[in-house]
């Protein structure tokens, strides 16, 4: 899921668990935002 720590998915000892649509965005969305914020530490 999504927390105040960022994005995560338990998939379990198996990893039969896949993420969910709404665990995907928010590592999407978490993803960018490191991004853009390391393009402007770079720059």
């Amino acid at each position: 899921g999504c927390s105040p720590y960022g994005a995560s998915t338990i998939a379990g000892a198996d990893g039969s668990r896949k993420p969910n649509e709404n665990e995907l965005a928010g590592a999407f969305f978490q993803g960018a935002h490191v991004a853009k914020i390391a393009m402007k530490l770079a720059a």
